[in-house]
C-alpha cells in the first residue's frame, strides 16, 4: 500500500510540474502578445495555442487518471460512483445557478424601470413646487394683510 501511495505522490508531483510548465509557456506567449493590434486574430491565434498545449497534455492527464483509477480500484475506492456523483450534484447546482440569475436579472430590470419612473416623477415634480412657492410668497406680500402674531398670556401681562 505505502508503494501505491508513493507511485501516486510522484505522479502527482509529475503531474504539477507539467501543468506548471505549461501555464507557464502560455503566460509568456500571452504577455508577448501586442493587444494593440487586432484582437480578434489575437483571439484565434491563442485558442490555436491553447489547443495544441491541451493535445500534448491530454495524454499525460488519461494516464495519470488511469492509474489513479487502478491504485483505487486496488483500494477498494470507486472513483466512477464518486465521478457520477459530483457531476450530477454540479449539474443540480448549475441549474439552481441559471434559475437565480434568471430570476435576479428580471428583478433588477424591474429595479431599473421602477428608478426610471421615480426618476421622471422627481423632475416632473420640483419646478412645480417651485412655482407654487414663489406664487405664494407674492400672494403673501400684496393681497394678504399681515397678521398679529398670537400673544401668551405671559406676554400680553408684561404688555401691560
Amino acid at each position: 500500500m505505502k508503494k501505491l501511495i508513493t507511485k501516486f505522490q510522484k505522479e502527482l508531483l509529475h503531474l504539477q510540474e507539467s501543468l506548471q510548465k505549461e501555464s507557464s509557456d502560455i503566460l509568456n506567449k500571452l504577455t508577448h502578445l501586442d493587444l494593440k493590434e487586432n484582437l480578434d486574430s489575437k483571439r484565434k491565434e491563442l485558442e490555436k495555442i491553447i489547443e495544441r498545449k491541451y493535445k500534448t497534455f491530454l495524454p499525460t492527464a488519461n494516464r495519470f487518471a488511469n492509474e489513479l483509477r487502478k491504485i483505487a480500484k486496488t483500494a477498494g475506492i470507486d472513483i466512477d460512483k464518486w465521478e457520477k456523483t459530483m457531476v450530477h450534484t454540479a449539474d443540480v447546482v448549475k441549474k439552481k445557478v441559471v434559475k437565480n440569475v434568471a430570476k435576479n436579472k428580471a428583478k433588477i430590470a424591474k429595479g431599473k424601470d421602477r428608478l426610471s419612473r421615480t426618476i421622471k416623477a422627481v423632475a416632473t415634480v420640483t419646478p412645480k413646487k417651485k412655482v407654487v412657492k414663489k406664487k405664494v410668497a407674492a400672494n403673501m406680500s400684496s393681497k394678504a394683510p399681515q397678521r398679529k402674531a398670537k400673544t401668551t398670556k405671559s406676554q400680553n401681562q408684561t404688555e401691560a
